[in-house]
């Protein structure tokens, strides 16, 4: 009896199938749109952020009136927060995956160019 080695194409089969997003998490396109995403969330929230703090210098009506209308979100604000705490951990990951697989792909580092220095 002879044993024959398999094939290539026969270790990639899956037995199981993956879901849409059990395959798009498992893309190198698909982690960079969800970094691309998380990154946007969380550059909106610093530009959100930023301008309510600035109504500060407009005066205390201003600041007050920003104040009273995040504590009327109630439930809406934690769902915010946690959008954005689900983003930050979300971008985190797929960024050090990326990172990974980026160095596995390629463990090499590019040769350092060396560049003409030009004295002004």
């Amino acid at each position: 009896m002879t044993i024959e080695p398999k094939s290539a194409a026969a270790a990639t089969v899956r037995t199981t199938p993956r879901g849409f997003i059990s395959e798009f998490c498992h893309s190198s396109v698909g982690r960079k749109m969800i970094v691309a995403i998380t990154g946007v969330i969380l550059i909106v929230f610093v530009i959100g952020h930023l301008l309510g703090n600035l109504q500060i210098f407009i005066g205390p009506d201003w600041i007050n009136s920003y104040a009273q209308h995040l504590r009327d979100l109630g439930p809406i604000l934690w769902m915010i927060r946690a959008l954005l705490l689900a983003s930050v951990i979300l971008h985190i990951y797929f960024t050090i995956l990326l990172a990974i697989e980026n160095r596995r792909a390629r463990p090499e580092v590019y040769r350092d160019r060396s560049y003409v220095k030009a004295s002004w």
